[in-house]
């Protein structure tokens, strides 16, 4: 009809737990062809609670999911560097074809433009197939990725995932992607209890002391930019908050050279005047 509709994500708080219960935590859904992934109350054959409240999310909140439909259920945006040790957090239950439709996780960095998928089966209290196309095992898993989970898991479990390597990204988005294949369906999945979970940095009056880091990540050479110019204290951690180096200034630029560190994921604190703000940088 000529009309376009245009799909807004929204920004998220970490550490806050979305139990779905109310509309205000309405998730993004996108599918390719019938839409899938409701928020409601459970009212499958299996797949009828929740784990707090009555509301979650489901593929179908009372049947089947659909043949040969790729379905996304996306999370809201979220800022990492305001916590240290951050994990995403869910509970799930889920009866999925086994081997031939299977249910996974993927993240973006760049507002949506690319995906990647999310861990491994290798991590911990996370995917149980690492099953791909055209490993030779069976005569099926045509759509398996290597990482995802399939079959039935019929009790509400905490899955959990470390995102400490992420952690310097200031606007990442997660999804479910529910992949089926042409025949067989199964009620699909439930999820209640999304949150991103984590340790507050500190920031004691962080609109007294505002300043920038760039590039982050670098290699060797971080620029840090204040809106100041009073006497301020420079400190790196490590994400333990172990202190590894210490230096003052009172110029507002300032050039942090990190080429003898190793790489990985830095605290950089500011304090001035009794006040402090910090940030994560990431040496590669």
């Amino acid at each position: 009809d000529g009309n376009t509709f245009i799909r807004a994500n929204k920004p998220g708080e970490t550490q806050t737990v979305y139990t779905f219960e109310s509309e205000s935590e309405d998730l993004l859904v996108v599918s390719n062809s019938e839409e899938l992934w409701e928020r409601g109350v459970p009212g499958g054959n299996q797949l009828d609670f929740a784990f707090s409240g009555m509301q979650a999310y489901a593929t179908n909140l009372d049947g089947d999911y659909s043949n040969n439909t790729k379905s996304f259920l996306y999370s809201p945006c979220f800022d990492l560097t305001s916590i240290v040790n951050p994990i995403l957090k869910f509970n799930m239950a889920f009866v999925i074809e086994l081997d031939w439709d299977l249910l996974y996780m993927q993240y973006s960095t760049d507002l949506g433009q690319n995906w990647n998928v999310l861990g491994s089966a290798d991590d911990p209290n996370w995917y149980n197939s690492s099953r791909f196309s055209g490993d030779g095992v069976n005569d099926d898993c045509y759509n398996c990725i290597g990482a995802q989970w399939t079959g039935t898991n019929l009790n509400l479990t905490e899955y959990a995932y470390d995102l400490t390597g992420l952690g310097t990204n200031d606007n990442i988005i997660f999804r479910f992607v529910l992949h089926t294949d042409q025949y067989v369906t199964e009620e699909g999945a439930l999820v209640d209890d999304f949150v991103i979970d984590g340790t507050t940095l500190s920031t004691n009056d962080e609109n007294l002391i505002k300043f920038v880091v760039y590039p982050n990540p670098s290699s060797n050479i971080f620029n840090i930019r204040l809106n100041n110019t009073t006497r301020y204290n420079i400190y790196v951690r490590d994400i333990t908050t172990k202190l590894l180096f210490k230096d003052s200034n009172e110029n507002s630029n300032y050039k942090l050279d990190l080429s003898g560190f190793s790489k990985g994921i830095y605290l950089l604190e500011i304090e001035s005047n009794n006040m402090h703000i910090t940030k994560k940088i990431l040496l590669k």
